[in-house]
This record gives structure tokens, C-alpha cells and sequence, in this order.
């Protein structure tokens, strides 16, 4: 008896100790946060006026965020006499390991500006967001701003793939069904999720009470988007042909491709609504599709085998299956498109990470989009062109 009580004893202290070192925690993280997240469950929360300094690919990174938490000029006065344009996406879009001046969205600008007059560019890119997170920005702040941009390049896809936790959003209306954020309906969804297994979910619901929950839900997804680029590497010239090449058995190859394509309607619905979003407030949606180093006219495939070919064609075949369904709403919704997949060399000076653009990739990123938006837009817009 005295050992279960001594069991007992320790036991309830244990609890005890976790349960104020966890309290401890949150008030700590409510008061001071120094991961600088950018998401508060599902609300978007932009850093504001911020300056960071880090180490990037070989060189120090400056990266500075403007009055409206993007990268790029703040909003002058006379916005409405601009022609303006916003960049959405993932990774690709930010340029997180990229100086401010070296990144494509501020070289397209650059370039606009000998054509065109009072032009201005923001990049919203957000590391690690899915169309599923642009929607989210749209909503919650684009949309919220006093500005209106006439033009948003949506560059999308790379976050996407095969990422089954994203179909979720077309049940999102079930966060509704208990009217508003009472505690008890906050309650009842965790539940809700838990019992059905499906966790990350409820980990959305306890990060919008805690900022411990919030910060495990940002770094789960950070993971989880990563994840989907199958190399990563350190340093620019890291990446080489042998890193791109496998043994993939045929039957994984058909597994893959029927697992990818249980997702495409999900992708697809999600386009539809950033386009008609865009329209339906007086913005001009854009399209982009997604470039990756697979695909690679692999000349070592003689010495790696066929099997290494297969590989470096398969997950090319991946990305194209969601690139297509990019260039079909771009068709359906008569958008234009910037099938940036199909022009972007595959050239390893170009790419950190399957998908991830080296300085170099960032300026024939800029060269491509340029040369194919130009002419949309001085026909669409041709009171900015320049004389």
C-alpha cells in the first residue's frame, strides 16, 4: 500500500510539473514568440515592418517585410494610378534564401518598369502555402486591405502535391455548424476531429486558444509542405544527378499516381475559388504554373540505368498531372497563363531543391514571366505603357 501511494505521490506531481511548465510555456510564447510564425491556426498573421538576417545559400540573406507584410515597396499614395501587382504563392514565390533585390517577383518589376510607367509589385509569397493558404490570405487580409491590386500572379502548385491533409477544406464548412467560436463549440470540433482521426485538424482548433499548439501546427505544416520536394540541399552546386535518381518499383510508380489524382478535383475547386475570388473584386487573376529539376534530360542515364530514368521521369509525371490542372482552369476561366513548367530550363544552376530557385533560377525565372506577360499586358493595360 505505502508503494501505491508513493506511485501516486510521484504521479500527481509529475502531472502537476508538466501542466505548469506547459502554463509557463504558453505565457511565455503569448508574450514573446521568437519564430516569428505566420499563422495563428487558420488566420494569417504577416510580420509588420520586419528585417531578418540569416544565413542562406552560401551568403548572408536580408529579407524585409514592408507595412502590409509583404516584400517589396510600401503602398504609395496615389495606388489607384498604378499599375499593381501582387505575388502569391509557396516557397517559390518568397524566396526565403534570397536577398531583397535578387528575387524574382522584384527583378519582374524591374523589368516592367522600362515598359511600363508607375508600376508597383508585392510578393506575398508564403513558405510552405498551398492554394489552400491563399485562399486563406485572400480572405483574411488581400481582401482586407484598402488597397485593391489590379493584377495577382497566383504561382501555384508546388504545396499541393499529393498532400491529402488539403482536401479537408471542402469539409471546412463543418467548422461553422456550431455557430460562432464559442468554448464549447471549440470543445465539441477537437472531439469531433480527435474521434475521427483526424488530428491535424484538431490541432488547427487547440492553435487558435494556444500558442504552443500553434506553434507545433506551423512547424508540422512547414514539414509536411517540405517534404513534398523529396532533395534537399544545403549549398547551390549540392545538387547533382545522382541525388535525382532511384530505384522506384513499378508498383510504387502506380500507387503514387493513383494517390496523386485522388487530390486533383480538391486542387482544382481551390483554383476555381482563388479565381473567382480575384474577379469578383475587381483583380485580374494570373496564372503560373510549377517548374521543378525533374524531368531533366538525364545524360548520365546510360551509367544509372533505366531505372534512374524512370525515376526522374515519374515524379516529373507527379508535378504534370497538377500543372495540368493549372493550364485547364487557366482555359476554362479564360485567365492567362505563364506555363512557367514547360519554359523554365532544366538547368541545375537554377534550382537548390527540386523546385526551390538558386539566384540564379530567380533572374530566368523573371526573364520567362516578363517575356510572356509583356505583351498581355501592354495590350490589356496600354494606358501605362511608357512612349
Amino acid at each position: 500500500m505505502p508503494k501505491f501511494k508513493n506511485l501516486l505521490v510521484n504521479l500527481t506531481i509529475l502531472v502537476v510539473s508538466v501542466f505548469v511548465l506547459a502554463l509557463c510555456m504558453e505565457i511565455f510564447l503569448r508574450i514573446y514568440n521568437p519564430f516569428n510564425l505566420r499563422l495563428h491556426g487558420n488566420k494569417i498573421v504577416l510580420p509588420i515592418n520586419k528585417k531578418f538576417e540569416y544565413e542562406g545559400l552560401g551568403e548572408r540573406v536580408i529579407h524585409t517585410k514592408n507595412s502590409i507584410g509583404f516584400r517589396g515597396p510600401d503602398v504609395p499614395k496615389d495606388f489607384n494610378d498604378y499599375l499593381s501587382i501582387i505575388v502569391v504563392g509557396g516557397s517559390t514565390s518568397e524566396c526565403m534564401h534570397i536577398s531583397d533585390g535578387f528575387t524574382w517577383p522584384e527583378l519582374l518589376e524591374k523589368k516592367l518598369e522600362g515598359r511600363f510607367n508607375k508600376v508597383w509589385l508585392n510578393n506575398a509569397g508564403i513558405d510552405g502555402h498551398s492554394t489552400y493558404g491563399h485562399i486563406m490570405l485572400m480572405r483574411e487580409y488581400i481582401l482586407k486591405l484598402n488597397i485593391r491590386p489590379k493584377i495577382i500572379l497566383f504561382h501555384i502548385g508546388a504545396n499541393d502535391i499529393g498532400r491529402k491533409d488539403l482536401s479537408d477544406y471542402d469539409r471546412k464548412t463543418l467548422d461553422k455548424s456550431k455557430g460562432p467560436d464559442s468554448f464549447r463549440g471549440f470543445l465539441w470540433k477537437v472531439k469531433y476531429y480527435t474521434l475521427r482521426g483526424e488530428y491535424l485538424r484538431a490541432l488547427e482548433q487547440l492553435a487558435l486558444k494556444s500558442e504552443i499548439a500553434n506553434t507545433i501546427l506551423n512547424f508540422t505544416r512547414q514539414k509536411m509542405a517540405h517534404d513534398q520536394t523529396k532533395v534537399t540541399v544545403g549549398k547551390i552546386q549540392a545538387l547533382n544527378v545522382k541525388a535525382l535518381i532511384g530505384t522506384i518499383p513499378e508498383a510504387q510508380r502506380e500507387a503514387d499516381l493513383a494517390e496523386y489524382k485522388r487530390y486533383l478535383d480538391s486542387f482544382s475547386n481551390r483554383i476555381q475559388e482563388l479565381i473567382t475570388l480575384s474577379r469578383e473584386n475587381g483583380i485580374e487573376p494570373i496564372l503560373i504554373s510549377q517548374p521543378t529539376i525533374y524531368g531533366l534530360d538525364l545524360e548520365s542515364g546510360k551509367s544509372d540505368g533505366a531505372d534512374g530514368m524512370k525515376y526522374n521521369e515519374h515524379y516529373w509525371n507527379l508535378y504534370e498531372m497538377y500543372n495540368n490542372v493549372t493550364r485547364e482552369a487557366a482555359k476554362k476561366n479564360n485567365c492567362f497563363l505563364v506555363d512557367l513548367a514547360r519554359e523554365m530550363p532544366k538547368n541545375m544552376e537554377y534550382f537548390y531543391r527540386v523546385m526551390h530557385y538558386t539566384k540564379a533560377g530567380a533572374g530566368k525565372v523573371a526573364d520567362i514571366v516578363y517575356a510572356d506577360l509583356e505583351p498581355y499586358l501592354a495590350e490589356k493595360y496600354p494606358a501605362w505603357l511608357k512612349n
